[in-house]
C-alpha cells in the first residue's frame, strides 16, 4: 500500500499531517539534520542517528523537554499535589531506572494475560451498545473507551469515573480533553491527583490485584525506594500512555487494513494478528517522535550539536527508513523484520506498556472480527483527517459500518478462571498457620487455614498467594488440592542471599499464628487436563 498524500503543494515541512511522511522522507534523503521552527528543534529522521541518540541517554536527556514543565501560573497551585516532571518519560537516570523498577513486573506478558478476560468483557459490553446500529465512529465509540477503561481498572481506580478521568488528563495532552477552559482543566487535574493519592493511601493496607498495589508490594519488599509523591507520579502518566497509543494505532491501523482489503487476512490466525499489528506499528505509529536535550558536545550524523540544543527524534521516520526496511511506504503484514521498528521507541525509555498495547490490540482485532461481519469504511479513506503534527499521531475520527444481526445476539459468556483477576475486591485474608512441616533443611511446608472453616477462596492450578512478612509480601505457589477450600499449602525455600522475607518466615512462623495473606492470583493460561505438574525452582507440586 502506498500512502495517499493529501498534500498542500509547496507547503512548509511538518505543517501538513497528511504529507508528514513525505516531508520526513525528503528530510532523510536531502537535508539530513536541520532545524525546524515548526517542531522547535533539530529534526533527526535517519534510523541509525535516532538509534544512536536513544542508546546514549547520557548525551540526549529527557528531563525538562520530553514532558514539558507546567506553565508558570499553575506551578504554585500544583505544588506538593501534582508531581512535577510527569511520569517515567520525564526522568533521567539514575531516578528513571529506580522508579521503573517499581512497575516493570506488572507489565510482564504473563501477568498481563490475567487481564485479557477483563479486556474481552469490556469490549463485548461496548459492542453490545452499538451492534444493532450497523455503523459507528470508531475512535470515540470503541477505540478510545476500551483501552481507557481497561487501564483505569488495571491501575486500581473506579472505571465508573472513566469520563472524568479522561477529561482530567487533558492538561497533559490527553485525547479526551474536548473544549474545556484552562480553569476547569486545572481543577480536574488537581482533583484527579487528590483522588489517586487517596486510593494509594487505601491500598497501603487493602491490597488488590492492581498497579497501585503492585507498587506498594515493591516498596514493602525494598525492591524500590520511593516517596509517596513519586508513587503518585507514576499513575496519571501511565493512564495517559496506556490508552493513547492503543486508541491511535487501532483507529489508524483499521482504516489502512479496511482500505487495502487486508482485514480478513489479518484475522486468519493469532499469528497473522500478531504480524499485522507489528507491521502497523512500523508503518504508522502513534508516536511521531520524542524530544531530547543535548547535554554534551556531540556530532549526530553530520550535525555538530551543543549542550542545550533540542532535538526531535522522529520515530515514525526511522521506521520508514529505506536503508533499513525494504519498500518502507508499503503496508506488508507478512513482513520479516531484520531490525526492530521504533513504534515503541528504544533504550531506557522504550514503551513500558508495549506488551499491554500488543495484547489489547490483538483482543480488539479478534472481537471486532468475531462480532462485526463485513466491516468496512464509510469515511472515504482520502478524507480521513489527522490531528495536527506533533509528538503523537492520530486521526480525528473514522466511521465504519458492518452487517448488523437481525435480532439482538446473546451476550458472549466471559472467559477466564474463577481466580479473581480484576481489582474490584479486597485481596487481604486473615488466616492461621495450621501446620509447619520441614521437608528439607531449606524447604518448609506451611499449611494455612481460614478463621472461618471451609471459606478459603477458590483457586485454579498455577495460582499463587502472597504472605506478609516483616519485609513485605512474598509470593508462593499453591501446592495443595485446588478442590479443597478448607486449607492451603505452600512451600517456602529459605534464601540466605535474598532480601530477608523467606528467612524471616522460616524463623518466625509458628503453628496457630495469625498471618495475613492475599487471595489467589493466577498469571497462567491453562488448558484443562486430568492432571498438572508444576515446577517452581526445586519445588514440585502435583494436582
Amino acid at each position: 500500500m502506498t500512502e495517499s498524500n493529501g498534500a498542500v503543494p509547496n507547503g512548509c515541512p511538518f505543517q501538513d499531517s497528511r504529507r508528514l511522511f513525505r516531508d520526513l522522507k525528503e528530510h532523510r534523503s536531502i537535508h539530513q539534520i536541520q532545524f525546524s521552527d515548526i517542531l522547535g528543534g533539530y529534526v533527526v529522521t535517519r534510523y541509525d542517528d535516532i538509534v544512536y541518540a536513544l542508546d546514549h541517554p547520557e548525551l540526549f536527556a529527557s528531563k525538562g523537554v520530553t514532558v514539558p514543565e507546567f506553565p508558570e501560573p499553575v506551578q504554585p497551585i500544583f505544588a506538593n499535589r501534582v508531581p512535577p516532571g510527569g511520569t517515567l518519560l520525564g526522568w533521567d537516570n539514575p531516578d528513571h531506572d529506580r522508579l521503573r523498577t517499581s512497575v516493570n513486573g506488572f507489565f510482564l506478558p504473563r501477568r498481563l494475560a490475567g487481564f485479557q478476560p477483563l479486556m474481552r468483557s469490556l469490549a463485548n459490553e461496548l459492542i453490545d451498545q452499538f451492534i444493532m446500529k450497523g455503523e459507528m465512529e470508531l475512535k470515540s465509540t470503541f477505540a478510545m473507551p476500551l483501552p481507557l477503561k481497561t487501564i483505569i481498572t488495571m491501575a486500581g481506580l473506579d472505571p465508573a469515573r472513566m469520563e472524568w478521568i479522561g477529561r482530567s488528563l487533558a492538561l497533559f495532552g490527553g485525547i479526551v480533553g474536548g473544549s474545556m477552559s484552562v480553569e476547569q482543566q486545572v481543577k480536574d487535574v488537581l482533583d484527579l491527583h487528590d483522588y489517586v493519592a487517596q486510593v494509594i493511601r487505601e491500598r497501603k493496607t487493602d491490597r488488590r490485584n492492581d498497579l497501585i498495589s503492585h507498587i506498594w508490594d515493591q516498596r514493602d519488599a525494598n525492591v524500590v525506594e520511593m516517596t509517596d509523591l513519586e508513587h503518585l507520579a507514576m499513575i496519571p502518566g501511565l493512564l495517559l500512555a496506556g490508552h493513547e497509543t492503543t486508541t491511535s494505532v487501532l483507529s489508524m491501523g483499521l482504516s489502512h487494513l479496511l482500505h487495502n482489503g487486508l482485514w480478513h487476512a489479518a484475522n486468519e490466525s493469532d499469528k497473522s494478528r500478531i504480524d499485522t499489528i507489528e507491521e502497523l506499528l512500523r508503518y504508522e505509529s502513534a508516536i511521531t517522535g520524542m524530544f531530547r536535550l543535548v547535554t554534551k558536545k556531540v556530532t549526530l550524523g553530520s550535525r555538530d550539536l551543543e549542550p542545550g540544543d533540542k532535538v526531535f527524534l522522529a520515530y515514525n521516520s526511522a521506521s520508514r527508513d529505506g536503508s533499513v526496511f525494504e519498500c518502507p511506504a508499503q503496508l506488508q503484514p507478512k513482513r520479516t523484520f531484520t531490525r526492530q521498528h521504533l513504534g515503541f521507541g528504544r533504550g531506557i525509555h522504550a514503551c513500558l506498556g508495549a506488551p499491554l498495547a500488543r495484547l489489547l490490540l490483538r483482543t480488539e482485532f479478534e472481537i471486532l472480527y468475531e462480532r462485526l461481519p463485513n466491516l468496512r469504511l464509510v469515511t472515504p479513506y482520502e478524507k480521513i483527517h489527522y490531528e495536527k503534527v506533533g509528538p503523537s499521531r492520530s486521526i480525528e475520527g473514522v466511521v465504519v459500518a458492518w452487517d448488523p444481526p437481525l435480532t439482538s445476539p446473546p451476550r458472549p459468556l466471559p472467559q477466564g478462571s474463577s481466580t479473581e483477576m480484576a481489582s474490584s475486591i479486597t485481596q487481604n485474608i486473615s488466616a492461621k498457620v495450621q501446620r509447619l512441616l520441614p521437608l528439607t533443611s531449606e524447604v518448609l511446608e506451611v499449611t494455612i487455614r481460614s478463621d472461618v472453616p471451609d471459606k478459603l477462596p477458590e483457586w485454579t492450578p498455577g495460582s499463587h498467594i502472597d504472605i506478609l512478612s516483616q519485609y513485605g509480601y512474598r509470593q508462593y505457589s499453591l501446592c495443595s488440592d485446588s478442590a479443597d477450600n478448607s486449607s492451603w499449602k505452600i512451600a517456602i525455600l529459605k534464601e540466605e542471599d535474598g532480601s530477608g522475607g523467606s528467612k524471616w518466615l522460616h524463623e518466625n512462623l509458628r503453628e496457630g499464628m495469625d498471618v495475613t495473606v492475599r487471595r489467589p492470583k493466577n498469571h497462567f493460561r491453562l488448558t484443562k487436563g486430568p492432571r498438572y505438574i508444576f515446577l517452581a525452582g526445586e519445588l514440585v507440586s502435583r494436582h
